[in-house]
């Protein structure tokens, strides 16, 4: 892996990623936000669960949409986040052999004695950076707002579920 081109990739999106920071820090601060509302209805919020599908009810865990668990699924962890992820990864992902030709750089990029491999395999290492970085983010916005909406959620219970949904991720072997 070249390190200056990966700080050179990550450097080319200092104002995406920020932008993406800033998103999911205010999605986790609004969503926190309504958490002691949703606990201190639980019951009203249990009859409304109710009148959705059996099917639907199991796939986004709304059985215990009142608990600090059973929120964080529904609300951030069944469509929320992911979509969020994959828009980022998707849209990052397209772009890692286009900024360089658009920036017009391409051609003095591909005339230094590196690989066109070693090149993307660069730039997509530099894009996973990003994604870690914005999951590290949403983990600690979890872990710092969590006390203050009075969510009863381990520290370690937060770690394990990012890392669970990571290693789903990067575990796709037939990707590379």
């Amino acid at each position: 892996m070249l390190l200056p081109l990966f700080l050179k990739t990550i450097r080319d999106h200092t104002r995406g990623i920020a932008g993406w920071a800033t998103g999911i820090l205010a999605l986790i601060a609004v969503q926190l936000s309504v958490y002691p509302t949703v606990r201190d209805t639980t019951s009203r919020v249990t009859d409304f669960a109710d009148s959705f599908p059996e099917a639907f009810k199991k796939i986004f865990r709304m059985d215990e949409y009142g608990t600090p668990v059973g929120y964080l699924s529904t609300e951030l962890f069944s469509a929320t986040l992911p979509l969020i992820f994959i828009a980022v990864g998707v849209t990052w992902g397209a772009r890692v052999a286009t900024d360089e030709i658009e920036a017009g750089t391409a051609d003095i990029l591909f005339s230094l004695p590196i690989s066109r491999r070693r090149f993307l395999i660069t730039r997509i290492a530099a894009k996973v950076g990003v994604l870690a970085l914005l999951g590290l983010v949403l983990w600690f916005a979890l872990v710092l707002g969590a006390p203050v909406a009075d969510l009863s959620v381990s520290v370690l219970a937060f770690a394990v579920v990012l890392m669970t949904a990571a290693v789903f991720v990067f575990d796709r072997r037939d990707i590379l």
